[in-house]
């Protein structure tokens, strides 16, 4: 069950039978999540460190995956990586601030709240905070709500800016560029 499929091509995938097989850092989690209309939950077990941890919500916009690896992380010391806030010039994250299009017809908001950036995340009528995105330099930025992943400020080959997502494993995910309204 807690065991990665191997596809026909040889290939593997994280996922055994209905359970998500992932790592945390250097900790196995297998874990599945649930999603009604208004409800989402998690269960997420760490085999090695004997932990497991349920979320249950009444809200279809919680992430409960984000709280169950926070609560985790206060029984595991080292399970999120230890990340340094830089402070950034007002100019700086203004730079940043705007909607950036991603794919599925979704937008990325991104305002500044004080010396940080608020991303929201919308698709037709319902919007959802991804967070608190903190600096650790003037390109990288960090969610606080689960410091795992890092979001990086670039341009294309056009110039136009754009933000992109890199795993705790360094690859690259999530892409979305900047809207010019002006246009």
């Amino acid at each position: 069950m807690w065991t990665r499929v191997t596809l026909n091509d040889g290939s593997e995938r994280p996922y055994g039978f209905g359970w998500s097989v992932e790592k945390v850092g250097k900790h196995r989690l297998v874990r599945h999540a649930g999603t009604l209309a208004g409800f989402r939950s998690e269960m997420a077990r760490f085999v090695d460190d004997r932990l497991t941890v349920v979320v249950l919500t009444n809200s279809g916009l919680s992430v409960p995956e984000r709280i169950a690896i926070a609560v985790a992380s206060f029984y595991i010391g080292d399970l999120l990586p230890n990340r340094r806030a830089v402070q950034l010039p007002a100019d700086v994250l203004e730079t940043y601030t705007g909607q950036y299009q991603l794919g599925g017809g979704r937008t990325l908001n991104v305002t500044r709240d004080d010396r940080k950036l608020l991303v929201t995340m919308s698709q037709a009528k319902v919007s959802m905070d991804l967070g608190l995105f903190t600096p650790e330099s003037k390109t990288r930025f960090f969610n606080e709500d689960d410091p795992r992943s890092t979001y990086i400020f670039s341009t294309d080959a056009q110039g136009h800016l754009q933000l992109v997502m890199e795993n705790e494993e360094g690859k690259l995910g999530l892409k979305a560029s900047k809207i010019d309204l002006r246009e």
